[in-house]
């Protein structure tokens, strides 16, 4: 039922230094008080029918409650004289019915002296990884026996710790990652905001040169158009993050859907002296969302011309492969070094390129690709042959897909 513990009192698990990393990486200890952690432990007591009880973590030369309703009177007790060093070494739980019965324990501070815990039973806090760096423990003054459903519940117990040890953690990345994305966009932005802001200064200087004006006014436009599309970039991808966007299933069309795209995008193809091919070797339909698919597309197309050097060809292909459709985006630019594959799909990530005709970009569009794919059961990559050999981006959607699990 139980694991007696007669080791040293002060012992070092093998594999301490990797579990101090992760009990760091919590950045738990040393915090205030919460009523979660308060109500676990008496939750526990309550279980035993203890007067005691603790959740402690285990640092490197220290135990450090988190929750402490016993009368140990500090915070902290150093790690040689705590009986919960004792019980990270097990990958059960803990239990002295009668401490004084246990001779390993003769000399214990905790035992044989003021205080003097007579009963001790504990549950590793153990992570998801294997690592024990705490426990959930309960003590009384007089001896005591306990049953299996209180050591299980008390397990139980251990467990509703790491996973609020877990939900915290998620949360503090949330935010490290909304602060980074929320400094890269402002960053992204200012470019804009400052041309914008110079240019619109510059237009009463020039009223009478109508030449001027209208470059300056297609100036103002561009940089006003690559603000709009940063900050729409930023509201769709917090949108699929945060699972705020639905798939609309319908039969897809996927040749009509590239023929828009590509007439959308005729204009800004012209302007570099690109042209745009494309071959559909297939007569089956998807059925995906036509608004996301074609999202899909058009970032992929814009990329293929903001990246290809002028006058270059630019080949999209469809074509079924063991039931399922790939669309192929073709192009003669710089191609991707092994380095860039690596982070191609994450958001603002910096490659090697940059765009051929001074273009902007967020650094958001392929991770966005990259989410609304998945989100169709389908898989992107890109494949090139080095730098300055051009690149492929394929998608692939399967034929029928099914949402949910």
């Amino acid at each position: 039922m139980t694991t007696l513990c007669c080791t040293h009192s002060y012992n070092i698990p093998k594999n301490d230094e990797d579990r101090l990393k992760k009990l760091y990486r919590f950045d738990i200890l040393d915090t205030l008080h919460e009523n979660v952690y308060d109500r676990i432990a008496k939750l526990a007591s309550d279980i035993f029918g203890t007067p005691g009880s603790l959740i402690s973590f285990v640092d490197q030369e220290r135990v450090w409650y988190k929750a402490n309703t016993t009368s140990i009177p500090q915070r902290e007790t150093p790690r040689q004289d705590s009986l919960c060093s004792l019980a990270i070494l097990n990958d059960g739980p803990t239990v002295f019915q009668d401490t004084f019965l246990v001779p390993e324990l003769d000399s214990h501070p905790l035992v044989h002296s003021d205080i003097g815990i007579r009963f001790y039973a504990a549950a590793p806090i153990r992570t998801f990884e294997g690592y024990n760096i705490g426990a959930i423990c309960v003590v009384d003054y007089v001896p005591r026996e306990v049953t299996e459903i209180q050591i299980t519940m008390l397990e139980t117990l251990a467990a509703i710790v790491v996973d609020q040890l877990e939900q915290r953690l998620s949360e503090k990345n949330n935010h490290i990652i909304l602060d980074d994305l929320m400094e890269k966009t402002i960053h992204n932005l200012k470019s804009p905001l400052s041309a914008i802001k110079s240019l619109s200064e510059e237009i009463p200087k020039s009223i009478e040169d109508s030449e001027s004006v209208i470059e300056m006014a297609e100036m103002i436009s561009e940089a006003s158009t690559s603000l709009i599309t940063g900050l729409n970039e930023l509201k769709e991808i917090s949108k699929i993050e945060n699972g705020n966007i639905e798939i609309h299933l319908q039969p897809v069309n996927l040749e009509e859907i590239l023929t828009k795209v590509m007439v959308n995008f005729e204009k800004t193809a012209w302007n570099k002296g690109q042209n745009i091919t494309l071959a559909i070797n297939t007569n089956k339909e998807i059925k995906a969302d036509k608004l996301r698919v074609r999202e899909i597309f058009d970032h992929l197309l814009s990329n293929a011309i903001k990246y290809s050097y002028p006058n270059t060809h630019i080949r999209i292909n469809v074509e079924e492969y063991q039931n399922k459709i790939r669309v192929e985006f073709c192009d003669e630019g710089q191609g991707l070094s092994d380095s860039d594959k690596g982070k191609l799909f994450t958001k603002f990530a910096r490659l090697s390129s940059y765009p051929t005709a001074r273009e902007t970009s967020t650094g958001l569009g392929l991770s966005i690709v990259k989410m609304l794919v998945d989100l169709h059961q389908g898989k992107i990559w890109a494949e090139s042959e080095g730098k300055d050999k051009g690149s492929k981006f394929t998608v692939e959607f399967p034929v029928r897909i099914r949402l949910g699990k």
